[in-house]
């Protein structure tokens, strides 16, 4: 639709104001949203188009139905022991309040329902009007006027268009509209323009401290049509939204919403996934699965340090009792691998680290343990490589074995039970010393291999995790390998990659495959 016609008034100057004004008008008093967007209204006038209905629901109408009556009978109640002390002993008491059900106050429930479409129609019908006088106010007026009157808007903390309204009179409209008087509002402009003047030239007869004019250039994409603006910006996730918003001040004007009540009506899954966005861009920050809140970095948490920062953080990757890895440290080392937060890389060094731990064998132990561990960050994936040599005792039987790779493969076996997959694994390295055996877990990204040797008696089982980019802490590729609650009671979610890809991707740099 066109919204600027050859006799359209530009509002540029002071001058351009009366006529621009009086086709201003017209346009709003032809859609019926004068009164909306007067800026002469009081400053408490409400806005019909950024009101929010809540629809009415049947069981909180009962409810309050319900209280209704309560309150009732208690008055009534308080009525009758009152007449009773003043001498009517023979006054009744009032019946105890009904029960309200839903044919009490289905009528009223309907009633209610049709106002409240009636109400949301009419706040449409408004809002369109309201954009059609938007923009032809944004056709109208220059850009960096415009641009600066929402700058004053946003300032006064209203961004609507009667809040662009009263920024564009205080600047352009008559001094008799504002407050005090003409006279001494001349006298002062006249005063402030002499003192300027004589400043002015003391600068220039010093060019080192001349003040060099700085003009305010409106970026193109500014200089769109608003319908335009909102339909690309609705490609965007709502995170980048919010972060876009943050940018300056045209696009807080343009991205204005509550946001603090379109967060709280999220689900928990597009919680986790704004945060995770909003983490992506803070250096200083991540996310947290447990809690949906995003809690500053702590440099003394890292794998090797039992450190719990937060106590709803309970999914975790535990090795040993004595090497813990845990979302934030996922998070964080993928985010601090890029240029960008160069700030944090001590702490970035601690959570790659290599890792080395030797169990020397106490009194009842049948078996001597070292593990060793070793993060990478690889094609954008957090991959981790661990390796575990046992020492057995002569005579040990493999059932013995209580090694874990993860929640689904390993742990102990019982004498007369059916063998594990793990147990198997081993059994075949027994059988043929110095051959590795290759497997990996059917439910999540893991591969692993076993060898017996170079000793009779020493078994290595190393293994390597993918636990995969940086995505929302509720991710497949992080819930499917560890302990949590998602896979506590119940084999949890599955996510597969062809068998040896992990292993390849961890020493080569490429993989094979693709996750599904």
């Amino acid at each position: 639709m066109k919204t600027e016609s050859p006799t359209t008034a530009r509002l540029r100057h002071r001058k351009d104001w009366p006529s621009w004004l009086i086709q201003l008008k017209f346009q709003a008093h032809q859609h019926n949203i004068w009164e909306y967007i007067d800026p002469s209204a009081p400053p408490n006038a409400s806005d019909p188009a950024q009101r929010i209905f809540y629809i009415p629901k049947i069981d909180e109408l009962i409810s309050w139905r319900q209280v209704q009556l309560k309150e009732q009978y208690s008055r009534e109640l308080r009525a009758a022991y009152s007449a009773r002390a003043g001498g009517s002993p023979q006054q009744p008491l009032p019946p105890a309040p009904a029960v309200v059900t839903h044919d009490d106050v289905r009528e009223e429930f309907i009633a209610r329902l049709v106002e409240y479409y009636e109400a949301v129609v009419e706040r449409h019908d408004i809002r369109k009007e309201y954009r059609t006088v938007w923009n032809w106010v944004h056709a109208t007026v220059d850009a960096s006027v415009l641009s600066a009157a929402r700058a004053t808007a946003a300032a006064e903390d209203d961004c609507s268009l009667r809040g662009v309204m009263r920024a564009l009179q205080g600047r352009f409209g008559p001094a008799r509209d504002r407050e005090g008087s003409f006279v001494w509002r001349l006298f002062l402009g006249r005063l402030l323009v002499r003192r300027t003047l004589k400043r002015v030239k003391a600068l220039a007869k010093d060019p080192a401290r001349r003040v060099q004019p700085q003009t305010y250039t409106v970026p193109s994409f500014l200089k769109l049509p608003n319908e335009m603006l909102y339909h690309i910006i609705s490609f965007l996730e709502l995170h980048d939204q919010f972060i876009l918003r943050q940018t300056c001040k045209d696009m807080q004007i343009l991205l204005q919403k509550d946001w603090r009540l379109l967060f709280t009506r999220l689900a928990v899954s597009q919680k986790l996934d704004f945060l995770a966005g909003l983490a992506f861009t803070s250096p200083n920050h991540w996310v947290c699965g447990g809690c949906h809140l995003l809690h500053r970095i702590d440099t003394n948490d890292v794998p090797w340090h039992l450190l719990r920062t937060c106590p709803y953080d309970t999914n975790r990757a535990c090795f040993l009792s004595r090497f813990d890895i845990r979302e934030s440290h996922v998070q964080l080392a993928l985010k601090l691998m890029r240029p960008e937060t160069a700030a944090n890389q001590e702490y970035l060094k601690k959570i790659m680290s290599p890792f080395t731990f030797e169990y020397a064998p106490s009194p009842g132990q049948k078996t001597k343990t070292s593990f060793h561990a070793a993060p990478k960050v690889i094609a954008d994936r957090f991959i981790l490589y661990t390796q575990r040599a046992l020492s057995y005792q002569q005579g040990l039987g493999v059932w013995q074995v209580s090694e874990r790779i993860c929640r689904h493969i390993g742990g102990s076996e019982s004498w007369g039970g059916p063998p594990k997959e793990l147990g198997n694994a081993v059994r075949l390295a027994v059988n043929q010393p110095g051959i590795e055996v290759n497997g990996h877990c059917s439910r999540c990204l893991i591969d692993y291999s076993i060898i017996l040797g170079p000793g009779p008696d020493r078994l290595t089982i190393r293994a390597w995790y993918d636990y995969g980019s940086y995505k929302s802490p509720n991710d497949k590729s992080w819930t499917a390998p560890v302990y949590g609650t998602s896979n506590t009671y119940s084999p949890g979610p599955k996510v597969y990659r062809d068998s040896g890809s992990i292993r390849m991707l961890y020493a080569t740099g490429t993989t094979l495959g693709n996750v599904r």
